[in-house]
């Protein structure tokens, strides 16, 4: 495998109000959220849902992923952010042990009707209109460790 160099960290935050500053600081448009809540998902969406807070979730563009995780035991949230190239220690992330590489590769989506998912799986602009599935350019992204080629990591990505 031929990947290039990645950045892969984590952080805990204790607030909400922390949570979504975390959050905005990577915002690069194209950017994309999805949400999974106990009883659903968001979907792909281009807005951050109001109430992303209450599932684990995903933002996703083409530098980075981030993933928040509520941490309940702990009252807060744990942050994984996997990166194309960069360091981001000087954001408060600490980087996991390993020779972090990435490699892009395609990636296709569930068609809406998909019967994994029972209430169909949507694709949607703020204002909750759905886009079509084939006008988001997604990719995915593995992040895996040079010395021992393992991936660890699958990340999506927006293709460049």
């Amino acid at each position: 495998m031929k990947g290039v160099q990645a950045f892969v960290g984590h952080k805990f935050i204790l607030t909400v109000d922390d949570l979504q500053l975390e959050i905005g600081k990577y915002f690069f448009a194209p950017t994309y959220y999805f949400v999974m809540y106990s009883h659903d998902v968001s979907g792909i969406c281009t807005y951050l849902p109001q109430d992303f807070f209450q599932g684990d979730g995903h933002l996703f563009n083409q530098n980075l992923e981030l993933r928040w995780r509520r941490n309940r035991q702990q009252h807060g949230w744990d942050i994984l952010l996997l990166a194309k190239g960069g360091d981001y220690t000087d954001r408060g992330f600490q980087p996991l042990e390993g020779n972090w590489r990435c490699l892009d590769r395609s990636a296709n989506f569930y068609e809406q009707t998909n019967k994994r998912f029972p209430k169909g799986f949507r694709f949607l602009r703020e204002g909750g209109e759905e886009v079509e599935s084939d006008t988001i350019k997604i990719k995915q992204r593995y992040f895996y460790d040079h010395y021992t080629y393992v991936v660890h990591f699958v990340a999506l990505t927006v293709e460049e």
